[in-house]
């Protein structure tokens, strides 16, 4: 890990914590934080474009992450605003 705000025996211990966990746990962890980035990166868009419907603010959301070509080719030209 190497975290330079944490003294080097609580990083230790969390890296013992880690290592205990099972793989569901870990992979839920994972899951859970990557849910948690995309809700906030939603309220950010929804800031960014407030008279949006909560489809269109996924579909910007979905944009950011696929890219235009990629975006177009699962969506098509959609009216997002």
């Amino acid at each position: 890990m190497n975290a330079t705000d944490t003294c080097p025996e609580a990083e230790q211990i969390l890296i013992d914590i880690i290592r205990r966990m099972s793989p569901d746990v870990k992979f839920n962890l994972i899951f859970d934080a990557y849910h948690l980035g995309k809700v906030l990166a939603m309220a950010g868009l929804q800031d960014l474009h407030p008279q949006a419907t909560s489809q269109q603010i996924w579909l910007l959301w979905a944009k950011q992450h696929l890219g235009d070509v990629l975006f177009q080719q699962a969506y098509g030209a959609l009216p997002i605003g």
